[in-house]
């Protein structure tokens, strides 16, 4: 698959490339290699549309850290609503539990899809 091939093309070009000397930009490259690697699994669920139209799309059934998930959707986020002079800051409740049994990266699209919509709504 030529997007697959480019995306582990860019995760070892961003991780290994001389310009990640600094602590921020492997911070970066993390974000970076993070977001490219759910863009990839974003696309490939658009391509298996017709899985989801013939009921027979797979869900995943793993435990997971909720808050692993949520902490990664604000980081990708975080960026587009600074552009917008705004913070993005993500508070749990301690009753919610961190361990939880479900598909991480369905939860994560939903995430971004409910955080995402956010920034847009404040002017």
């Amino acid at each position: 698959m030529i997007f697959q091939e480019y995306v582990q093309f860019l995760h070892v070009g961003v991780l290994l490339g001389p310009s990640l000397a600094s602590n921020a930009a492997m911070v970066g490259g993390e974000q970076v290699r993070f977001s490219a690697k759910h863009l990839m699994r974003i696309i490939t669920d658009i391509l298996d549309f017709s899985k989801i139209e013939a009921g027979k799309l797979e869900m995943e059934d793993i435990q997971f850290s909720l808050y692993d998930q949520l902490e990664h959707a604000v980081s990708v986020l975080a960026a587009r609503a600074n552009k917008k002079g705004l913070e993005l800051a993500c508070q749990v409740d301690q009753s919610v539990p961190d361990q939880i049994i479900g598909d991480p990266g369905r939860l994560f699209q939903v995430f971004v899809n409910l955080i995402g919509t956010a920034p847009t709504c404040c002017s």
